[in-house]
């Protein structure tokens, strides 16, 4: 998963330019994939124990699975594949571009967790100060990060960017996509390259 905040805010920013019937349904549903128990089976990907970060990272999705046993019939369901679309653009086009990804490849699996996730604190508040969230020093992942923190994995303009162009993205055109088997062209052209 990416981080939470991630999902939150690129939802929220996508809820402002595009009309949803039911705005919490969507919000629910693009958190459903994380909060099950089993994240694999909230992703539509097999349960099975991987060397190194990047390695799971590639099989972290299956668009194809999900929209070949789910419709797009509901905002619940439209959020849940936005979800699933966030986390495939994180995986698949930006982590790569990063001088960490290297590095990330050569750990062991359960110390490269611990760092992403550390990392993803500090993503969090530096996208909630980014995209005007309000009141996030309250939340209990962001009490330990200071305004002066940096990214050490991830890049400041590169998440920026994942969250600005995933914004804009049509879901019920990925959605085709998807199910045509052009989706890999379409979200390369449509997200461009990641700026850093």
């Amino acid at each position: 998963m990416a981080s939470l905040m991630l999902h939150l805010v690129v939802a929220e920013q996508y809820y402002k330019y595009n009309e949803l019937t039911e705005k919490m349904e969507f919000l629910k549903g693009n958190l459903a994939p994380d909060l099950c128990e089993y994240k694999e089976a909230g992703h539509f990907v097999e349960d099975k124990p991987y060397k190194t970060y990047v390695e799971s990272i590639k099989e972290r999705v299956d668009l194809k699975k999900f929209c070949s046993k789910v419709s797009l019939d509901s905002d619940f369901n439209k959020g849940y594949f936005f979800h699933l679309v966030v986390d495939y653009v994180f995986y698949k086009l930006y982590l790569p571009t990063l001088k960490a990804y290297t590095l990330l490849d050569e750990m062991e699996y359960d110390k490269a967790i611990s760092l992403v996730y550390d990392e993803y604190g500090r993503m969090g508040y530096i996208i909630a100060k980014n995209f005007g969230v309000k009141n996030i020093s309250i939340l209990p992942t962001f009490a330990q990060v200071q305004d002066n923190d940096k990214l050490q994995l991830f890049d400041e303009c590169g998440v920026v960017h994942v969250i600005k162009q995933c914004s804009k993205l049509d879901i019920e055109e990925s959605y085709e996509k998807v199910k045509e088997g052009v989706f890999d062209r379409y979200i390369k052209e449509k997200i461009g390259e990641i700026q850093k």
